[in-house]
C-alpha cells in the first residue's frame, strides 16, 4: 500500500528553502528601515544647522554697530539699540541677549553638534577689514551627521543699517 505524505528529507528541504527566502526578505527590510531614520536624522540635524545660520545672518543684517568681533563671536548693536552676541562654545552655538561683557557666558543654543564655526568680517570689496569699515560679514559652520558624514553651510550677511 502507497503511504501519502511528505518525507523527512522533503521537510528540512523546503525549510531550508524558506529560511534563505525568509533571511533574505528580511536584510532587504531591515536595510530600508535604517535607510529611513538614517535620511530622518540627517535631515534633522542639517535642519536645525541651515535655521540657526539663516537666524544669524538676517540679525546681522539688520545690526546697527558691532561692538567685539573674533572669527568665533560677534557682538553687536541691534536697530532697537539691544546688545546681541553669537558664539561659539563647542559642538554649541549660543545666542545671548543684554550682557555685560562681550562675549558672555550664558545665553541660548542656536544648534548643537557644530563642528566648525567660523565669522569672517569684510569691507564691502571682500577684503578681510577692521571693524570700523566691516561691511559683510561671512559665516561658516560645519556639523557633521550621525553616521560622521561631514557637511559645510556658509552665509553672508551684507550690512543694510552699519554705522
Amino acid at each position: 500500500m502507497k503511504q501519502r505524505g511528505f518525507t523527512l528529507i522533503e521537510a528540512v528541504i523546503v525549510m531550508v528553502v524558506v529560511s534563505i527566502i525568509g533571511y533574505i526578505v528580511f536584510v532587504a527590510v531591515e536595510r530600508g528601515v535604517r535607510a529611513y531614520i538614517t535620511s530622518g536624522e540627517r535631515r534633522d540635524a542639517l535642519d536645525e544647522t541651515r535655521i540657526a545660520l539663516e537666524r544669524m545672518t538676517r540679525e546681522l543684517r539688520e545690526m546697527r554697530g558691532l561692538l567685539g568681533n573674533t572669527a568665533t563671536y560677534v557682538c553687536f548693536n541691534t536697530l532697537d539699540g539691544q546688545k546681541v552676541s553669537f558664539r561659539y562654545e563647542s559642538p554649541y552655538i549660543k545666542r545671548e541677549e543684554d550682557w555685560a561683557v562681550c562675549p558672555g557666558a550664558g545665553g541660548n543654543t542656536l544648534a548643537g553638534g557644530i563642528t566648525d564655526f567660523t565669522l569672517s568680517f569684510m569691507n564691502a570689496s571682500g577684503v578681510t577689514a577692521p571693524p570700523a569699515e566691516v561691511r559683510r560679514i561671512r559665516l561658516r559652520l560645519g556639523t557633521s551627521f550621525p553616521d560622521k558624514t561631514p557637511v559645510e553651510l556658509e552665509s553672508e550677511a551684507y550690512l543694510r543699517n552699519f554705522q
